[in-house]
Protein backbone atom coordinates (compact mmCIF):
# COMPACT_ATOMS: atom_id res chain seq x y z
CA UNK A 1 0.00 0.00 0.00
CA UNK A 2 1.52 3.18 -1.14
CA UNK A 3 0.61 6.90 0.55
CA UNK A 4 -1.20 9.67 -1.14
CA UNK A 5 0.71 11.14 -3.82
CA UNK A 6 0.65 14.86 -5.86
CA UNK A 7 -0.58 17.86 -4.23
CA UNK A 8 -1.91 16.06 -0.46
CA UNK A 9 -2.48 17.63 1.99
CA UNK A 10 -0.18 16.33 4.53
CA UNK A 11 -2.24 15.30 7.55
CA UNK A 12 -1.04 12.78 10.33
CA UNK A 13 -4.67 10.89 10.29
CA UNK A 14 -4.02 10.98 5.51
CA UNK A 15 -6.06 8.13 4.70
CA UNK A 16 -3.17 6.42 2.84
CA UNK A 17 -4.26 6.15 -1.07
CA UNK A 18 -5.44 2.80 -2.47
CA UNK A 19 -6.44 1.92 -5.92
CA UNK A 20 -9.84 0.58 -6.63
CA UNK A 21 -9.56 -2.80 -7.66
CA UNK A 22 -10.78 -3.33 -11.71
CA UNK A 23 -13.79 -5.50 -10.47
CA UNK A 24 -15.04 -2.84 -8.82
CA UNK A 25 -14.95 -0.28 -11.42
CA UNK A 26 -16.62 -2.53 -13.50
CA UNK A 27 -19.03 -3.66 -11.52
CA UNK A 28 -19.87 0.61 -10.30
CA UNK A 29 -19.95 1.45 -14.43
CA UNK A 30 -22.06 -1.07 -14.96
CA UNK A 31 -24.63 0.23 -12.28
CA UNK A 32 -24.33 3.75 -13.09
CA UNK A 33 -25.94 3.02 -16.84
CA UNK A 34 -29.43 2.52 -14.85
CA UNK A 35 -29.35 4.55 -11.66
CA UNK A 36 -27.77 8.13 -10.65
CA UNK A 37 -24.31 8.01 -9.04
CA UNK A 38 -25.53 8.50 -5.20
CA UNK A 39 -27.96 5.74 -5.41
CA UNK A 40 -24.48 3.38 -6.47
CA UNK A 41 -22.96 4.70 -3.72
CA UNK A 42 -24.91 4.29 -1.06
CA UNK A 43 -26.07 1.03 -2.06
CA UNK A 44 -22.24 0.08 -2.31
CA UNK A 45 -21.54 0.90 1.41
CA UNK A 46 -24.91 -0.71 2.41
CA UNK A 47 -24.27 -3.70 1.15
CA UNK A 48 -20.15 -3.90 1.50
CA UNK A 49 -18.82 -6.94 2.88
CA UNK A 50 -15.12 -6.22 2.68
CA UNK A 51 -13.21 -2.95 2.28
CA UNK A 52 -11.22 -4.26 -0.41
CA UNK A 53 -14.45 -4.15 -2.83
CA UNK A 54 -15.44 -0.64 -1.94
CA UNK A 55 -14.25 2.53 -4.07
CA UNK A 56 -12.69 5.16 -2.01
CA UNK A 57 -15.81 8.16 -2.09
CA UNK A 58 -18.68 9.06 -4.53
CA UNK A 59 -16.17 11.66 -6.49
CA UNK A 60 -15.09 8.19 -8.24
CA UNK A 61 -18.94 7.34 -8.70
CA UNK A 62 -19.65 10.53 -10.27
CA UNK A 63 -16.42 10.40 -12.89
CA UNK A 64 -17.42 6.65 -13.88
CA UNK A 65 -20.70 7.54 -14.37
CA UNK A 66 -20.16 10.91 -16.42
CA UNK A 67 -17.39 8.54 -18.20
CA UNK A 68 -19.95 6.04 -19.36
CA UNK A 69 -22.74 8.74 -20.00
CA UNK A 70 -20.00 10.34 -22.90
CA UNK A 71 -19.37 7.25 -24.56
CA UNK A 72 -22.63 6.53 -25.71
CA UNK A 73 -23.32 10.02 -26.51
CA UNK A 74 -23.39 10.65 -30.39
CA UNK A 75 -20.49 13.27 -30.04
CA UNK A 76 -21.06 17.02 -31.71
CA UNK A 77 -19.17 16.40 -35.01
CA UNK A 78 -21.41 13.40 -35.69
CA UNK A 79 -24.52 15.60 -35.51
CA UNK A 80 -22.58 17.99 -37.88
CA UNK A 81 -21.90 15.19 -39.96
CA UNK A 82 -25.93 14.47 -39.97
CA UNK A 83 -27.06 17.99 -40.70
CA UNK A 84 -24.46 18.04 -43.92
CA UNK A 85 -25.71 15.17 -45.07
CA UNK A 86 -29.62 16.46 -44.83
CA UNK A 87 -28.79 19.93 -46.26
CA UNK A 88 -26.54 17.68 -49.22
CA UNK A 89 -29.33 15.50 -50.14
CA UNK A 90 -32.38 16.76 -49.14
CA UNK A 91 -34.68 13.94 -49.75
CA UNK A 92 -32.44 11.36 -48.47
CA UNK A 93 -32.92 12.86 -44.41
CA UNK A 94 -36.70 13.82 -43.84
CA UNK A 95 -36.09 14.14 -39.89
CA UNK A 96 -33.94 14.62 -37.65
CA UNK A 97 -35.04 14.73 -33.67
CA UNK A 98 -32.19 15.25 -31.15
CA UNK A 99 -34.59 15.26 -28.10
CA UNK A 100 -35.31 13.22 -25.68
CA UNK A 101 -34.26 10.39 -27.89
CA UNK A 102 -32.12 10.60 -31.90
CA UNK A 103 -34.63 10.02 -34.66
CA UNK A 104 -33.32 9.95 -38.09
CA UNK A 105 -36.11 9.50 -40.67
CA UNK A 106 -35.36 9.19 -44.21
CA UNK A 107 -36.14 7.28 -47.49
CA UNK A 108 -36.27 4.23 -47.05
CA UNK A 109 -35.19 3.06 -50.79
CA UNK A 110 -32.35 4.76 -50.51
CA UNK A 111 -31.27 3.86 -47.93
CA UNK A 112 -31.52 -0.01 -48.61
CA UNK A 113 -29.37 1.09 -51.73
CA UNK A 114 -26.36 2.16 -49.39
CA UNK A 115 -26.90 -0.96 -47.51
CA UNK A 116 -26.49 -3.17 -50.66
Amino acid sequence: MSFAHGNTKQVADAKPFTRTAPSVITRLANQTKDHQPSAVHKAAYATAGEVAYLHRNYKKVKNLHERVVSSTRLSRDGLANLHDLAYDIPEFVRVIQTFPDLVVAGRTDMLQHLNS
